[in-house]
């Protein structure tokens, strides 16, 4: 059907039908790679998370923290980027690409998962010049924090596309959907949040309250792309862990196929093995046979007489032969008693042995009173 039109029978529009991106899975890698994702994932969560906790701790007891634990505050605060960058480090790295692996130009793409490595340093940069800001009071080093922080949002725009494509290869195709709408989110609401706060520094702005909406709106929308992006790491930390188990399932799985067919094939072998060992011994046997019957054979004794030890029916046909011999020379005998009779008879007289004999039939010697029907002249 054309893609233009419509079923003939329901008439919905015919649509072009839909690829798979990957004909593999995750579950196909090697075990070392899908550790390291599950590592990285789990790192990546656990820093996002611990950092949430942390932060909602630290509000609580804010009231109570001495200079001390304000130093101790911050070298927690600078663990959560280092757990990051760790974790994205160990999520980039290249897959092990084998015969049946699908190419796929955003996972083997070089310059992505380096841009996903080095722009997650700023957030490594962002609390260290926040910690700088805080002990020296430099209104300046304050505000480079504020905007490295900002810049290190938009370094999450390559993690979000390159572990999309990882949740694809995974087949969790809801997952990669929701890590490419955080990219969108982080990268335009992060772009206009950051903007509409550079006009806000500009002074007597008529139009602030406007501005200042639009900050809140697309800062609102920025860290909605934030919580996908983390909901979704969380996930694929879960997954990298389900596909673990999956593949060493898999192994048993396959090592047990492979030791039951062992086992058959083993079975299988002995089985032919006896079926061998017994034609073997049928066929030894028969050979015996044949040598004790040829053995037996020559050693019977020749019988000199033909007619000794022969079989009944044999004796019935020479029996019967004989009988037919003698009876053909009696009829022989009689035929030329015939033709003699003939010969002796006067000129006018018929030749009994000149008459047309019929077919089948044979001639007899009669008597004197007998009739011949030959002799019988016609009325």
């Amino acid at each position: 059907m054309p893609l233009n039109g419509r079923c003939p029978e329901c008439g919905a529009p015919v649509r072009r039908q839909k690829r798979e991106r990957f004909a593999d899975n995750l579950t196909d890698a090697p075990m070392w790679y899908l550790r390291v994702l599950a590592a990285g994932f789990s790192l990546m969560a656990f820093s996002v998370v611990g950092a949430v906790v942390w932060t909602v701790y630290v509000g609580w007891k804010s009231s109570q923290w001495t200079p001390l634990s304000q130093d101790v505050v911050a070298i927690v605060y600078a663990a959560f980027p280092l757990m990051w960058l760790g974790g994205t480090w160990l999520v980039t790295t290249k897959r092990p690409l084998g015969p049946t692996t699908v190419r796929d130009p955003l996972l083997e793409n070089r310059k992505l998962r380096t841009a996903a490595r080095l722009l997650q340093l700023l957030f490594l940069a962002a609390v260290g010049l926040s910690f700088v800001a805080s002990m020296s009071g430099l209104v300046w080093v304050a505000v480079i924090a504020a905007i490295t922080l900002v810049l290190s949002l938009f370094g999450t725009v390559p993690v979000c596309v390159y572990t999309s494509s990882l949740a694809d290869w995974a087949g969790e195709t809801g997952i990669g959907s929701r890590l490419r709408a955080s990219a969108w989110m982080i990268a335009v609401c992060g772009s206009l949040c950051l903007t509409t706060q550079l006009i806000l520094m500009i002074p007597n702005l008529q139009a602030a309250l406007l501005v200042m909406i639009g900050s809140v709106i697309t800062g609102l929308g920025s860290f909605i792309g934030v919580l996908l992006l983390v909901a979704s790491v969380v996930q694929l930390a879960n997954t990298s862990v389900w596909a673990m188990g999956n593949a060493t399932s898999a192994k048993k799985r396959e090592l047990r196929i492979a030791m039951k067919k062992q086992e058959e094939e083993e079975k299988q072998a002995k089985r032919d093995a006896e079926v061998q060992e017994r034609l073997r011994a049928q066929e030894a046997a028969a050979f015996d046979s044949a040598d004790a019957y040829e053995q037996a054979m020559g050693e019977a004794p020749i019988p000199l007489s033909t007619s000794r030890g022969r079989p009944d029916d044999e004796d019935e046909i020479d029996r019967r032969l004989t009988a037919l011999s003698a009876s053909d020379v009696e009829e022989t005998v009689a035929d030329e008693n015939l033709i003699e009779l003939g010969s002796d008879s006067g000129p006018g007289t018929d030749d009994v042995s000149k008459r047309p004999r019929p077919k089948g039939a044979h001639i007899v010697q009669r008597t004197s009173d007998e009739v011949d029907p030959y002799d019988v002249e016609p009325d």
